[in-house]
């Protein structure tokens, strides 16, 4: 069972589509540069941030122009550096409206903030699937891609049964569908009579696994805020209440921007785990600080800034080492 190649069916093209990236870029950056005092712990960077992608969006426009570039690496490893940078971006954008909106509404600006960015991300997914109608589409593209992959499982199946479902909710009519998505609509259960016990148990030990670690990272800014403060207990649950509010919120952004780089820009949506965990780290990384921050509780910002720096380049540093060692 062949995958089904993203760019083909969307008929992306690859200068078009770092286009893309170079215009959320610069829309984005504009907004951080006119408007990095809204928080103090936050403004270092968010200043290396504007101009991050800004480089980041340049570094990938040079490779796509150069005839002798190393176009797939330079693509491959700026993509996580870019998606975080967006996403910090995005919810940044949202606090300097908390801000503004605060000065008329008695709430304070992180609570507008999350508010904004955990309610819009639903309500732009249903405009975008209306007027653009390729959100539903997009996403069993993906989920499709990511079920080839699978062993034979009652999870697998469950993933088949939900294909079906997202192409139902499309607002393209099956005439108006690429014909590679007959493949999709073609996907049944497998059977599961020749599935060893081994594989069985290895299959539900990981979704357990993944399902475990999914939930701690909506939890670890609440851990970290509960083990780092010492408060009233009313004062503490508003604390926790507002960090379940950032990991939900981070993850909602950072599916969106996702979304936005596979459809429209130079991203593979890679489905690795490890990868998706370290995007929303590095965010909580940041902006749990602000949190603390805002309720009145010192925080280290040179310690954010270098551990933020840390989580973004160092995976990215390891595999080019990597990369060069085996090239030699």
């Amino acid at each position: 069972m062949d995958k089904i190649p993203l760019e083909e069916v969307l008929e992306k093209d690859l200068a078009t589509a770092v286009d893309f990236e170079i215009t959320l870029a610069a829309l984005l950056s504009a907004i951080l540069l006119i408007s990095p005092g809204v928080s103090d712990v936050l403004q270092f960077p968010t200043i290396a941030v504007a101009l991050l992608l800004l480089v980041l969006t340049l570094l990938r426009q040079m490779a796509i122009i150069s005839q002798l570039s190393r176009t797939e690496l330079i693509l491959d490893k700026t993509s996580p550096p870019l998606v975080i940078a967006t996403t910090y971006a995005v919810l940044y954008t949202t606090l300097w409206i908390g801000s503004v909106a605060s000065n008329t509404l008695p709430i304070q600006p992180l609570t507008i903030a999350l508010l904004i960015s955990t309610l819009t991300p639903p309500i732009l997914i249903a405009l975008y699937e209306f007027f653009y109608r390729d959100f539903m589409l997009t996403v069993s593209i993906i989920m499709y891609n990511r079920y080839v992959d699978l062993d034979d499982s009652k999870f697998k199946n469950r993933v088949a049964r939900r294909l079906g479902s997202w192409l139902g909710r499309s607002e393209l009519s099956v005439d108006e569908q690429p014909p590679e998505i007959d493949r999709i609509r073609d996907v049944g259960e497998s059977s599961l009579d020749d599935v060893n016990l081994g594989t069985r148990v290895g299959t539900r030990l990981g979704v357990a696994i993944a399902l475990v670690l999914f939930i701690g990272l909506l939890l670890l800014p609440a851990a970290v805020v509960v083990y780092y403060v010492s408060a009233p207990v009313l004062h503490l649950i508003k604390l926790v209440i507002l960090a379940l509010g950032l990991a939900v919120s981070t993850n909602f952004v950072i599916v969106l921007v996702r979304f936005l780089f596979a459809r429209f820009g130079r991203d593979d949506f890679d489905m690795s785990n490890w990868r998706y965990f370290r995007y929303s780290l590095i965010i909580y990384i940041l902006f749990v600080p602000r949190l603390l921050s805002e309720q009145g509780h010192s925080v280290n910002t040179d310690l954010v800034t270098g551990l933020a720096i840390l989580f973004v380049f160092g995976p990215i540093a390891l595999r080019m080492w990597q990369y060069k060692r085996q090239e030699g």
